[in-house]
């Protein structure tokens, strides 16, 4: 399963709950914020990791080839 549909079933459930007993849990932000920060998280990561022109502008940023002369006066 896709790790981001994996870390929206939480939620999800506790969704289902809230509208079957008309009550949420106290756990449910808990449970939920984290998630969700985790999916956000992995959404701009794999942003970056599937787009070739972003891919491009992060890692010249991380690829420094400088070439620094030895030896000196």
């Amino acid at each position: 399963m896709n790790l981001l549909v994996i870390h929206g079933i939480p939620p999800i459930v506790f969704l289902i709950i809230t509208a079957i007993t008309g009550e949420e849990s106290s756990l449910s932000f808990r449970i939920s914020w984290p998630f969700m920060s985790l999916t956000m998280m992995g959404s701009s990561v794999w942003l970056v990791i599937l787009t070739p022109q972003l891919k491009k502008v992060i890692l010249k940023k991380f690829h420094n080839h400088r070439v620094v002369p030895f030896g000196g006066t």
